[in-house]
């Protein structure tokens, strides 16, 4: 997946909402921003996902405005709903 895009495993009906806390996020440093959203599965199933994101400070990363994305799989308990 290294030089692929993320937004590439997120359902395209999602991928507004992905990209409207990223905006968020990168609009308010230091701040942190979550949405649920559907990934693909490695086997090709869709898999609900929380996905929380901020952004890295000052000598973080190599890259200026580097954003930490850490998913969760909440698809079982998203079913029992």
């Amino acid at each position: 997946l290294v030089g692929s895009s993320a937004l590439a495993l997120v359902h395209a009906e999602d991928a507004p909402r992905v990209r409207e806390a990223l905006h968020r996020l990168l609009a308010a440093p230091e701040s942190v921003t979550s949405v649920r959203v559907r990934v693909r599965h490695a086997v090709g199933r869709w898999r609900v996902a929380d996905a929380f994101g901020r952004t890295l400070g000052p000598g973080a990363a190599d890259v200026e405005g580097a954003v930490l994305v850490t998913l969760r799989d909440v698809t079982d308990a998203a079913e029992a709903t």
